[in-house]
């Protein structure tokens, strides 16, 4: 479903959509910003030279891939349960990963992390309630790159060892960034919202 956003288009994908999204079956430009909104059990492909965002929120048992550029460098991710997203090549991988719990199970599939910018590359995590501490309202948090997997975030909502180490230095704080360091690591440091990506979910 096309539709108008300024100068941005907007395109909302559906049940009905197609599974391979490109210029060619949904008629996909370089202004269009996707929206995967309120779906359950379905695999999508978007396959395009560039998109402008790409929203994903209230999905459910759904696995997409991303071969196109983000433009924006951004992707928003929120109430997702069960989501797998992988990215074919490099330029496909965004700078901002904007996540807002709750999240179930998110699997996030990289290239090869010596392919992809690192230094810019961040998972940006509004928590539920910082009251709880641990787990941010998240309950299943993974990268994956090169058949490696690092959880993040366990099935019980505990963080990895070295992100409660970033909170505890950090403390509570309205946004965190999840960032590689190297080596098969990531650490996490607060930050102000002001820093974060102001969310474009409607």
């Amino acid at each position: 479903m096309l539709a108008a956003l300024g100068q941005r288009a907007l395109y909302r994908v559906t049940d009905s959509s197609p599974e391979i999204l490109s210029s060619e079956t949904v008629e996909l430009s370089s202004r269009h910003l996707i929206h995967l909104h309120d779906i359950t059990g379905k695999c999508f492909e978007i396959h395009n030279p560039s998109i402008a965002k790409l929203s994903l929120y209230n999905l459910k048992d759904v696995k997409l891939q991303v071969n196109a550029r983000i433009l924006s460098s951004t992707i928003e991710i929120a109430n997702c349960n069960d989501v797998v997203i992988e990215f074919v090549g490099s330029s496909s991988v965004p700078a901002t990963f904007q996540i807002d719990p709750e999240i179930v199970n998110l699997t996030i599939a990289l290239p090869p992390l010596s392919e992809i910018d690192t230094t810019s590359l961040a998972l940006i995590v509004a928590p539920k309630d910082q009251k709880e501490g641990h787990g941010l309202g998240l309950a299943g948090l993974a990268i994956t790159s090169e058949g490696l997997r690092t959880t993040l975030v366990n099935d019980e909502g505990i963080l990895n060892p070295v992100l409660v180490a970033g909170i505890a230095q950090s403390g509570p704080r309205e946004q965190y960034s999840i960032k590689y360091s190297g080596e098969g690591g990531w650490n996490l440091r607060g930050i102000d919202k002001k820093e974060g990506i102001p969310s474009s979910r409607g």
